[in-house]
């Protein structure tokens, strides 16, 4: 075969594998997240528990700082290379909360866990790399014991609320990608998580 053929030859096979891996990377259909790392309650941001006692009228709070793993795992279907809908569990663990305020040490430990739904906003960068924003709701409940003074006390809370989130995947292969994204389920929850997301 002439020279320039075989250029030509090896320059339309790259094109059509580099179409192929597009065409797998952002095709639609149906995909997995599982995703165990930390969480935190931001020291920045004062959580609903803070809002309640300040409506009580109780002074001298400071910010908390908790932190314990959390899991994710949900089930998704991608219907266009630029939008996706996805749902499933969200378990933030025990988290260890301890604030102090005028008159004593208010201290909290708590399991959380829900339920989730979000549709994705999704722009690829290339072949291999897209990002995307989402909005989703959350509900959820918080189970634990809260004391306030040296007096402990059962809560049992229902949780519902409206998120959103920013994040991107890589694609190792065409059905396997690295997942990041940052997310607030709750307006006091602050999630930044990694994971794996496999295509069926």
């Amino acid at each position: 075969m002439p020279l320039h053929y075989s250029k030509h030859a090896i320059a339309l096979a790259a094109f059509a594998a580099g179409v192929g891996w597009a065409g797998s990377s952002f095709a639609q259909g149906l995909y997995f997240l599982g995703s165990p790392n930390p969480m935190s309650l931001g020291a920045s941001t004062p959580t609903e528990s803070d809002a309640d006692l300040v409506r009580l009228g109780r002074t001298g709070l400071r910010l908390p700082m908790a932190s314990n793993t959390e899991f994710k795992g949900r089930l998704g279907y991608q219907l266009t290379p630029n939008f996706a809908v996805e749902g499933g569990y969200v378990d933030l663990g025990t988290q260890s909360y301890a604030t102090g305020l005028g008159g004593g040490l208010k201290g909290l430990d708590a399991q959380s866990s829900g339920m989730n739904v979000s549709a994705l906003g999704i722009m690829p960068v290339n072949y291999q790399l897209s990002v995307f924003g989402k909005v989703g709701y959350t509900s959820g409940s918080l189970r634990g014991t809260d004391s306030v003074g040296g007096t402990s006390i059962s809560i049992s809370q229902d949780r519902n609320s409206l998120g959103m989130g920013l994040g991107g995947i890589y694609q190792i292969t065409p059905s396997i990608g690295l997942r990041a994204e940052w997310e607030r389920p709750y307006s006091d929850v602050n999630l930044l998580t990694f994971g794996l997301q496999a295509r069926f």
